[in-house]
């Protein structure tokens, strides 16, 4: 039997399977995409929960993660985007979804 990839959330840096995370991305523009296989610099977060999301917010682990500055006004839609899949679906967001 195959161990699960392990990956750390950035907001409570706690290991879980990645099947419990969403992978978030930013790309050249500065825009945050949530899921999917982007390319480049990616953290991790706990899925279904915006306060993993705070927390790396308020440490600044998200810009050490990507290794570049992000607008407050990407990481407020970020919280708002996850704040609303939780809502509706306890879901962390379709693969790809472009945050702006």
């Amino acid at each position: 039997m195959m161990a699960r990839p392990v990956r750390t959330c950035v907001g409570c840096r706690q290991r879980f399977a990645i099947e419990s995370l969403v992978r978030i991305t930013i790309d050249t523009r500065g825009q945050l995409v949530v899921g999917g296989s982007s390319d480049g610099r990616g953290v991790w977060l706990c899925a279904g929960t915006q306060e993993c999301a705070l927390r790396a917010e308020r440490s600044g682990a998200l810009g050490r993660g990507f290794r570049a500055t992000v607008a407050p006004e990407r990481v407020r839609a970020l919280i708002e985007m996850l704040s609303d899949k939780r809502e509706r679906s306890n879901c962390s967001g379709r693969p790809g979804t472009v945050v702006s």
